[in-house]
Parts: C-alpha cells; structure tokens; sequence
C-alpha cells in the first residue's frame, strides 16, 4: 500500500471522470500579502494562457480585501493568502490505494461555551437584520506528520485518499505544499470558468439523488414540500446572482 504522496497535487475532473495528477511544478507563485495578490493571480493566468501551464493552488478566504478593501477578515497569519504551483504537464490516473489511517483524535478549537454564545451572536445579527446568512466555522486539529524521513501513522496522504473514498465528493482535491498540505472533498461547487461563462452549482437547499426512480421522486416532493430548504435555495441563489453581478459582462441567470 502507497504511506507517501505520489503527486504534489491530485484533483478529480468531474468532466471526464477521473483523475487529473501533477507532479513537481516548475515554479511556485506565493503571497502572504494581499496587495501582491491580483499581481500573483495575473502571472499565473498569463503562465497558462501564454506559456500552456497549467496551475494548482488556492486563494484563502483573508485574501478578500484584495477584492474589495471593505472586507474584514480575521489578523494576518503565517498561512499564505495565495499559493498556486505551476505545471508543465498532467497525467490522468487512478485513485491510489492506501491503507486506512488510526482514528485521529480531533481537538475542537472552540468550547461548547463559546459555540453558544457565538450562534446567539449570530441569531442577534439576524434578527436586527444586519445579515441573513453567516458561514459560522472554527477550526478541528489533530496530529498530522508529512515528514518522509518519518513517517507517522498521522500522514494526510492516507487520510485523504480514506476522506475521498467515503465521501464519494464531487470536487476533491489534494496539494501538498511542502510546508502543508490541502485535502478537499468538497460536494459543491465554488465556481467554473468555462470560455466566458461562470458557472457555481451550491448545494444548499437541494436533496439528494436516490437508489431508484421512486426515491428521486420522493425526495424532489420532500424537497418542494419544505419552506426551510426553499427559503434557503432562494437565499443562496440571490447572494450567488448579487455576487456574480457585480462582474462585468452577460446576464446572469
């Protein structure tokens, strides 16, 4: 069984259905600040529109100001605000196997105090209308190694390949930065860029495809039945379409 990564990044092409593999990138664009940030992102777009590269990386959520400087996002950490490897090729492969990692003994970073007073906070916020919607997370930690020389039964490789087997996720996604490493398994989709369409498929206010014709059905009914799962489609596609029109360029539907 495969202990150590193979790839540097690993990323499931929903489009053809498989697996999409990159090795060593040739160059590595980074930034821990965010007035570098759209610079960072236009070399890597010139990188694939003029040099035939192709990239893998993220932007984090505290690069937003880098947007719109009327953002606020949490103080400056040692976590980049954008990294993305540059590749001169990719392979399609298949999901490698590996053994299942330990049980990992996750640590919550909030206490149940804590979690209480924060979705009375946010019920607060709601309720005098200064938000409809909060994305309320804090963060889960374990002990992980990535250290070849020693490797640890707490290696991220295998518990990725575990995460995505179980989780059947339509966007998965491995990167191993050397310093850290990503592992997605993400059931909805952010956005797309497809020519000079944008496409984002959320998942909110949605159901489930079933085993047979008969429970599609029953979940669709189920699904047109619920005022809290329509209300939160609605909501979520108005901030998706608010989003999206504030892009130059088509309509948006």
């Amino acid at each position: 069984m495969i202990t150590t990564p193979l790839y540097t990044a690993l990323l499931y092409d929903e489009a053809i259905h498989a697996w999409q593999a990159f090795r060593q990138p040739c160059k590595v664009v980074a930034t821990h600040r965010a007035d570098e940030v759209q610079a960072a992102l236009q070399e890597v777009e010139q990188a694939v529109s003029e040099q035939g590269l192709h990239a893998v990386g993220f932007v984090s959520y505290e690069a937003a100001p880098a947007f719109d400087p009327a953002l606020e996002v949490h103080a400056d950490s040692n976590f980049p605000l954008l990294w993305f490897g540059l590749f001169e090729k990719s392979e399609t492969v298949p999901l490698p196997e590996a053994d299942a990692p330990p049980q990992l003994g996750w640590q919550s970073g909030l206490s149940a105090h804590d979690f209480s007073m924060a979705i009375a906070t946010i019920k607060q916020a709601i309720a005098r209308g200064e938000t409809y919607q909060v994305n309320f997370t804090f963060p889960f930690t374990a002990p992980f190694s990535t250290d070849v020389a020693t490797p640890s039964p707490y290696d991220p490789w295998p518990f990725f390949l575990t995460l995505v087997r179980n989780q059947q996720a339509r966007h998965a996604a491995w990167l191993d930065t050397g310093r850290f490493s990503l592992c997605s398994a993400s059931p909805e989709l952010f956005f797309q860029l497809d020519g000079k369409r944008l496409w984002s498929r959320p998942m909110k206010g949605t159901a489930p495809r079933g085993l047979t014709l008969a429970d599609d059905r029953a979940n669709a009914e189920a699904l047109r039945s619920s005022e809290k799962d329509r209300a939160e489609n609605v909501m979520i596609l108005d901030m998706i379409r608010n989003d999206l029109g504030r892009l130059p360029g088509g309509p948006v539907q």
